[in-house]
């Protein structure tokens, strides 16, 4: 049953759990928790500074910030001020910030300490650029740095006016960058309405996620199943977040956080859990190590990319919760179809949204079991984006890329991508990059690079090689591709006699599945993929 009450504007439903449950926590990190009351105060107060301060309604705003309060402080203080709001990727080079400072035209930037430097090189190149810094008691503020304006002072005193740029549902309020089929981020707008259809037809009525629910995603805020459900519904429903660091400085952090945030779903006696496969992966390890049970958590929500088999029966024996499926994508806010428990693939299209499987050949709808292109259409598809191609949305329907099938009860299942991004993990990898890599290689004539299906990761990237008359040496191949990340490094090798082509000279990359190929070499794929929170101790 659809959930009509919470598709209202989130301030709205803000001041309601305020008025509620004042006291009650809403969200917690390693550093402080905040109560329903004291966000409401927290975030009209930093609101009304912003419009002193000169922000406009539909100006965008970055959030250059970790998984912490102050993030969702911040998201809620653009928003009541009437401006859009767009959380971004940490750690990125100056050359990206500055890419997406330009793009986006923001005329705000919220960051922290640990980034405040950077952040000051880049804004000389955008004179008019506002920078409020995000700062923790105890934290040691640089002399070298101007004087920003501080989140702890704004927050904590009365501007002169109060804000009163509280967005409608209608009116565009969050940015969100992705990767588009050649790597490069991808900028999507939403209404409240768009984001609020997951909430109010999916995460409330069909998971139950409610008032009584503690939340937890480890992904970063700018990933979208972070917002949607760590953040959006939380805020929506009244439940309380936790909210997990993702910084971390070398591989020890990486593989010591396992056991951290296996020890905090238990901790904060977590009942819904929402990652990539590779969350749950890591969850396994961390059992494998430390002796924890999560006797409260009744939902494990797995997006981003299909779990496998063998991953959903080691999840359950273990931890005695079956993980469920979902298909979403960031152009349409949220799940499209989400599983239950005994479903194969991603289950049936939540409700309100519409589903088309279209044979590509033919542009007709593909029949009972038929592979074709997935569209998508309903409420929650974006209301637009600096890098939609016109044919992406045509009539009210967008186009996602996705290869599907539906059985004879319209359940989904994905089997591939049209475009050719591979998404390892969370990370986008781009395979013309590893081809022009491969292509230098000695003896290597010929190289396509498409996903393949991983257990932990969703997809890893995988190379077909036509090669020369004298072969090619596979530990050249290897050495070549780490000159570029770790995850760009093909974890398998694969000889062919001729890759196929279309007729415009191409690589036929769909039909590499199908190829009879010879495997040269593996390289086994590195499982070390969350992020280290320093704060959380898991042998309390």
């Amino acid at each position: 049953m659809l959930r009509t009450d919470l598709i209202r504007p989130l301030t709205e439903l803000l001041r309601q759990h305020a008025a509620a449950t004042p006291n009650k926590v809403a969200f917690v990190d390693p550093w402080r928790s905040v109560t329903w009351a004291d966000l409401e105060l927290r975030s009209a107060r930093v609101a009304g500074h912003l419009a002193d301060m000169g922000l406009q309604p539909a100006d965008r705003v970055l959030l250059y910030l970790d998984n912490m309060v102050e993030a969702v402080e911040s998201h809620l203080a653009v928003l009541r001020a009437g401006a859009i709001s767009a959380p971004i990727h940490i750690g990125l080079g100056d050359a990206e910030l500055a890419t997406l400072l330009a793009e986006s035209r923001a005329t705000t930037i919220f960051t922290d300490i640990a980034h405040a430097h950077q952040v000051n090189r880049v804004r000389r190149g955008f004179p008019n650029l506002t920078v409020v810094l995000v700062d923790h008691e105890g934290e040691d503020l640089d002399d070298d740095l101007p004087l920003f304006p501080l989140f702890s002072e704004l927050a904590e005193v009365e501007s002169e006016a109060p804000a009163d740029g509280d967005l409608g549902l209608d009116d565009l309020s969050f940015l969100t960058y992705t990767a588009g089929v050649t790597g490069a981020p991808r900028a999507v707008l939403f209404s409240q309405r768009n984001v609020m259809w997951a909430i109010a037809a999916c995460y409330a009525p069909i998971l139950g996620l409610g008032p009584e629910d503690r939340v937890a995603c480890p992904l970063p805020l700018a990933h979208g199943i972070t917002q949607q459900v760590a953040v959006i519904g939380v805020l929506a429903t009244g439940a309380t977040g936790l909210l997990t660091p993702t910084a971390a400085e070398d591989v020890a952090d990486l593989m010591a956080n396992r056991t951290t945030f296996l020890a905090d779903l238990a901790r904060q006696r977590i009942t819904f859990v929402a990652g990539l496969p590779s969350t749950y992966q890591d969850m396994l390890w961390a059992a494998s190590y430390v002796d924890v049970e999560l006797p409260e958590l009744r939902v494990a929500l797995v997006a981003g990319a299909s779990s496998v088999n063998a991953l959903r029966t080691r999840f359950e024996e273990r931890f005695g919760h079956p993980l469920l499926d979902s298909y979403m994508t960031t152009e349409t806010t949220g799940p499209v179809a989400v599983s239950g428990p005994a479903d194969d693939g991603c289950g049936l299209p939540i409700p309100g949204v519409s589903v088309r499987v279209i044979d590509p050949r033919t542009g007709k709808d593909a029949g009972v079991g038929q592979e074709g292109e997935l569209w998508v259409s309903g409420p929650n598809v974006t209301a637009g984006g600096y890098h939609l191609q016109a044919a992406e949305i045509s009539d009210g329907w967008f186009h996602t890329g996705d290869l599907a099938t539906r059985d004879a009860h319209g359940s989904l299942t994905i089997t591939g991508r049209m475009a050719e991004l591979i998404t390892r993990g969370a990370t986008p990898v781009n395979p013309r990059e590893i081809e022009h890599v491969l292509r230098g290689v000695d003896g290597v004539a010929a190289a396509v690079v498409v996903g393949e299906l991983d257990e932990a990761l969703g997809e890893v990237p995988v190379a077909y090689l036509q090669t020369g008359p004298d072969g090619v040496d596979p530990a050249a191949v290897f050495t070549a591709c780490r000159a570029l990340s770790p995850a760009k490094v093909p974890v398998k090798l694969y000889r062919v006699p001729e890759l196929p082509r279309v007729r415009a000279g191409k690589p036929a990359r769909l039909a590499l599945r199908d190829l009879a190929a010879e495997l040269l070499a593996v390289q086994p794929v590195e499982r070390g993929t969350r992020s280290r929170n320093p704060l959380t101790d898991p042998a309390d």
